[in-house]
């Protein structure tokens, strides 16, 4: 006995089985980031003194409270238009590095000179110092409080000093154009990043962890579905062959009617 074929339409999803793709996607999607983002760290720290880099910046962790200035003091006249402003101790601080097409002395790259020359007060600089007779340089975020390109001919001087820090001649920095101390301008700040830096990324078992939990859910995920698409497998498996049978059945007691029909007749003549 002949049947008809017919071609099995996809049935669309569910709003539930949407929103639950949508849900396992974005917790999948975090994790990876996050791994993403501690891959990169962790090729080298914003805690040394080249800083991690990433998308383009330079990244380094704020290590002192010298940038964490008092709501009176952002409301200063001249203050209250800073970009950045209260940048605490911890805090990830984004640097635009200072092109490096120049040599040493006062003979200046075009990228170099146009960079440097372009730096307003109010500006946070990253750059290289050497604080309270050290002897060795260190990296210093302060902000720009003023600026003398008259002085020195085809040089200019920069005098930098924390927002937090006594506005004292004694603790001013001062650097020269000519010395390249200048490693970048802080284009932004982020005290979350900060945070995730020192009390997750930091330690090596979440990074581990963060690495696999993403790897593990997409083949939880992965395995479920295939669990499904089996189990549909079978259930149609055992839909036909039910339908076979009661087929088979029906066609016998088909033929039986057709038999007894028969006799009937050849009993009448």
């Amino acid at each position: 006995m002949k049947t008809k074929e017919t071609k099995e339409l996809k049935q669309p999803k569910t709003k539930k089985e949407v929103v639950k793709s949508a849900i396992e996607w974005s917790i999948v999607g975090v994790f990876c980031a996050l791994a993403i983002f501690m891959f990169l760290f962790s090729r080298q720290s914003p805690t040394s003194t080249n800083g991690a880099n990433i998308f383009g910046r330079q990244m380094y962790v704020v290590a002192s409270s010298s940038m964490e200035g008092t709501k009176e003091f952002y409301n200063e006249e001249g203050h209250e238009d800073y970009d950045l402003k209260n940048i605490k101790a911890g805090d990830i601080i984004f640097v635009k590095n200072v092109p490096t097409d120049t040599e040493m002395g006062t003979t200046y790259g075009e990228e170099y000179s146009t960079f440097m020359d372009n730096i307003e007060v109010g500006d946070v600089l990253t750059f290289n110092y050497q604080l309270n007779g050290s002897g060795s340089l260190q990296v210093i975020t302060h902000r720009v409080i003023a600026i003398d390109n008259e002085t020195i001919p085809n040089d200019i001087v920069y005098t930098l000093l924390g927002d937090a820090v006594e506005n004292d001649p004694a603790n001013y920095q001062t650097i020269k154009k000519s010395q390249r101390l200048v490693i970048g301008k802080v284009t932004s700040k982020s005290t979350a990043l900060g945070w995730l830096y020192t009390n997750v990324f930091s330690k090596k078992i979440v990074v581990y962890l963060v690495t696999v939990i993403p790897c593990f859910i997409i083949i939880v995920m992965e395995v479920a579905k295939i669990s499904k698409i089996v189990n549909k497998d079978k259930q149609k498996k055992i839909q036909a062959a039910s339908k076979a049978e009661v087929q088979s059945k029906e066609d016998e007691i088909a033929a039986l009617k057709a038999k007894l029909a028969e006799m009937e007749k050849d009993n009448k003549k």
